[in-house]
């Protein structure tokens, strides 16, 4: 008979028997864990909300923010999961960046919500921004909107009190080959770790021809954004190094399984949905100043900050302007990083 797996809970407020967990992640997307525990602890609902919370099973470990907790028994709790980056979705802003990287924005983005578990892998060199606005746009949304088009790709690993994120561009450089796994076919293998019991394959052409497969595992070391080795497949072309791209990690009580997706390795793993992208109306301005380098503007936007709403602009349309004059800017096609001085406000 096989024997039972157990999930334990870390938490600096309470302790409880994890009855059931399921863990979301993919790349690019935003993890979370649903949990249900039992527990003879008592403490404050309020004291348990934003608190850290690690959970480990046999090789893995997922962690993160404790954002729901909902009290389902006398001594049951259902609890959501969620990592820091989430924190960043709640609050929307308009500002302007000039002359920075789109990693210098990250940094300078991060450094303001006073987080620091994260980290820029295999990244290339990036050109400064000559202007990049957020728009009515959350930190996350914005922060999304700059790793899609900078064609970067993101995901979490898991320390105890640690949910770090990782930046990468080049996923052929990564080294996180989590070892090889054979497919069993045998019922009897169904409860033994490290072993994948269900494979099916699948191809899309909508954009790029991506070989893809999906299965269902034991093996307890894979993670969205690492890589493995399938072998034994009676389709040999399918026993070769794969990129995990999606992970559901499943605690029914007494076994942990997963369901993966993952690419061909070779894959250069983009995001084929578009970020997404406020279309910006014409804005009205004030004019700072006018020199030589162009012509220093402040948005008028409530509430916003004076520092946020700077930006210096050529003068394309060549309106004779001066200091304090009302202007209109418009985005050419909406986009937010291409602004245009239109004309003047009488």
């Amino acid at each position: 008979m096989a024997s039972t797996d157990t999930v334990t809970l870390i938490s600096s407020v309470f302790s409880a028997d994890v009855r059931h967990v399921n863990v979301k992640s993919a790349i690019n997307t935003l993890p979370y864990a649903t949990v249900t525990v039992n527990t003879s602890s008592s403490f404050h609902e309020e004291d348990v909300a934003g608190t850290n919370l690690t959970l480990s099973c046999n090789q893995i470990s997922y962690g993160g923010l404790v954002t729901e907790l909902q009290q389902t028994a006398f001594n049951q709790y259902h609890l959501v999961v969620r990592p820091w980056l989430w924190m960043l979705t709640h609050q929307s802003h308009n500002r302007v960046f000039q002359n920075l990287t789109y990693q210098e924005i990250i940094y300078k983005i991060f450094a303001e919500n006073g987080v620091s578990d994260y980290t820029f892998l295999f990244c290339c060199k990036a050109k400064k921004r000559p202007f990049c606005l957020q728009y009515q746009e959350s930190d996350y949304q914005f922060i999304c909107r700059l790793m899609a088009e900078e064609k970067v790709c993101w995901f979490f690993r898991y320390q105890p009190g640690r949910h770090i994120l990782l930046l990468v561009q080049d996923y052929n450089a990564l080294t996180s080959v989590v070892g090889s796994f054979k497919l069993s076919y045998s019922t009897s293998s169904q409860h033994e770790l490290n072993i994948i019991y269900s494979v099916k394959k699948s191809f899309s052409v909508i954009s790029n021809p991506i070989k893809k497969i999906s299965g269902k595992s034991r093996c307890a070391l894979f993670r969205s954004g690492s890589r493995f080795t399938l072998t034994h497949h009676d389709n040999g072309s399918l026993n070769r190094e794969w990129l995990l791209t999606r992970v559901t990690h499943i605690f029914d009580g007494q076994h942990y399984y997963n369901h993966f997706t993952a690419v061909t390795s070779a894959t250069s793993h983009e995001s084929t949905d578009l970020p997404f992208q406020p279309a910006i109306p014409p804005q009205i301005a004030t004019v700072m100043a006018v020199s030589g380098e162009g012509v220093t503007l402040a948005f008028i936007w409530d509430g916003c900050p004076a520092e946020n709403t700077m930006a210096t602009l050529a003068n394309n349309c060549n309106l004779p302007l001066t200091a304090g004059q009302k202007v209109i800017v418009c985005f050419i096609a909406g986009d937010p990083d291409k602004p245009l001085i239109l004309a003047k406000i009488q």
